[in-house]
């Protein structure tokens, strides 16, 4: 199955970084240091649906990422990182593009506008060879996504757990030519494999579950059954099964989409034994982030679709370089994926252009603004639905027709439940944080007008059927 292949793409990506430090890395105390000589190879691996507090490296008191915790180890981790979009398409593009969902445009409907520069774009200029490996669908090309790629490939053909052929076949020969040429490379990895439906194989299944045990719960522990059924059909037989108002069966699917962490997490492992053989001369950079998180019923819902609160916005951020960074640093300064193009061009020794809206995080710019940056995010579909401001105690959230406002108060509410926006002791809080959005809409605006996407039209039948496997078309 697609989503199985991709896993193990997934691992290439971490093992190269552990063969790294395992080869022994001398690690640096104090600051994050600077160098003038950049990286030989980037490898950025997006894990698609992964929330951060799900990690145990962010504090989840199931060990879901073993393997995930040691790279964090050795690695700087952003603990307050955030993505700028709930949907996959918008917040890999502000990735890509260092600019906000609202001013970038990309959505179902539209694909980036052929004057936006991409990541991919300016590393090319820079001399390293462009490779992106991705499950389609939401970062299919209809979008835009391949821009500035040497090869893109939208991997849709769906195995079994442990079939390696597409890894052997194409991935591993891909990096291993780029690796043996001692050229410097680009790799962008992205993965479905946390999404739902929510299907680890055995023994991952029931390894958070064990003891949740009724007919219906099963029927899907039976997993074997789901391997001969594409996505779709996976989806609506997962489903179907599923009763999401039963709170057992909410806790199965938690444990569930825990089984998928560790499962992935445990791949990663066992690649990183048959890649040893990997290693930069000047380093690899590695970071390691997710699109959005996933809902079980936090707020009334499931999935991932048009909400702003932190179980689908905050995210994992990892960045790691052998004899650069400081091993195990936490960084507590809140920072967003539009930050991860400027901070990426600045250790290349590039320089971001003016209308970048993320900032380089190793930059001294960054920190002379302090840890208390508002970080801002918004919902964009066919246009603007709704946006929020985040900052280390306050989120604010409002629709674009300004029919519905939320106030939340996260140092009292972390889980954002109590809307205090009719709190007349804090309307001058509310009318700050409103000022401030509206500000950053206004510029969102002026920049989405300036070079407004181009609309898709039909999607080709590939992206066609992936976007509706995942259940974002019908």
């Amino acid at each position: 199955m697609k989503r199985r292949h991709l896993q193990s793409i997934l691992c290439i990506c971490g093992s190269i970084y552990l063969i790294l430090a395992h080869l022994g890395c001398q690690t640096k105390q104090g600051p994050i240091e600077s160098s003038t000589t950049p990286p030989q190879n980037i490898f950025l691996l997006s894990l698609d649906t992964l929330r951060a507090d799900h990690l145990s490296c962010y504090g989840y008191p199931r060990q879901t990422s073993p393997c995930i915790d040691y790279l964090a180890k050795q690695a700087v981790q952003f603990h307050d990182a955030f993505s700028q979009d709930s949907s996959t398409a918008p917040s890999h593009m502000t990735l890509f593009t260092s600019l906000f969902p609202s001013s970038h445009g990309v959505s179902k409907q539209n694909c980036l506008n052929q004057a936006i520069p991409t990541m991919a774009v300016f590393l090319k200029a820079r001399h390293y060879a462009t490779l992106g490996f991705t499950g389609g669908g939401n970062l299919s090309t209809s979008f835009g996504f391949d821009r500035g790629f040497d090869t893109y490939v939208c991997q849709d053909i769906l195995g079994t757990p442990g079939d390696t052929t597409y890894l052997d076949e194409r991935v591993l020969p891909a990096i291993m030519e780029k690796q043996a040429n001692h050229s410097p490379f680009f790799c962008f990895l992205h993965t479905y494999c946390i999404h739902d439906p929510y299907v680890p194989p055995p023994p991952f299944h029931n390894m958070f579950s064990h003891d949740i045990r009724n007919e219906s719960i099963e029927r899907i522990r039976a997993i074997e059954q789901f391997w001969d059924m594409d996505l779709l059909q996976q989806r609506r037989h997962f489903w179907n099964i599923i009763d999401t108002s039963d709170p057992e069966h909410i806790n199965f699917l938690r444990a569930l989409y825990d089984g998928e962490i560790r499962y992935t997490d445990s791949i990663l492992q066992k690649i990183f034994r048959r890649c040893g053989q990997m290693n930069g001369k000047t380093g690899t950079l590695t970071i390691i982030v997710s699109d959005h998180g996933e809902e079980f019923l936090d707020h009334r819902g499931y999935f991932h679709a048009n909400k702003l609160y932190d179980e689908l916005v905050h995210v994992p951020f990892i960045l790691h370089w052998p004899d650069r960074f400081t091993s195990g640093s936490i960084r507590s300064d809140r920072v967003g994926l539009i930050d991860i193009l400027p901070t990426v061009l600045g250790i290349v020794g590039g320089r971001s252009p003016n209308h970048f809206q993320g900032r380089d995080l190793l930059g001294s710019a960054h920190h002379e603004i302090g840890t208390d940056r508002p970080i801002f995010m918004d919902n964009m579909r066919r246009s603007l639905l709704k946006a929020g401001l985040r900052t280390s105690r306050w989120k604010f959230i409002e629709t674009l027709d300004k029919s519905n406002q939320e106030l939340y108060d996260l140092l009292n509410d972390p889980a954002e439940m109590s809307n205090l926006v009719e709190d007349t002791t804090l309307s001058e809080v509310r009318q700050s944080l409103e000022s401030q959005l509206h500000q950053q809409i206004s510029q969102n605006l002026k920049c989405f007008k300036k070079q407004s996407p181009q609309a898709i039209g039909q999607y080709d039948q590939q992206t066609r059927q992936e976007l509706k496997a995942l259940g974002y078309i019908d």
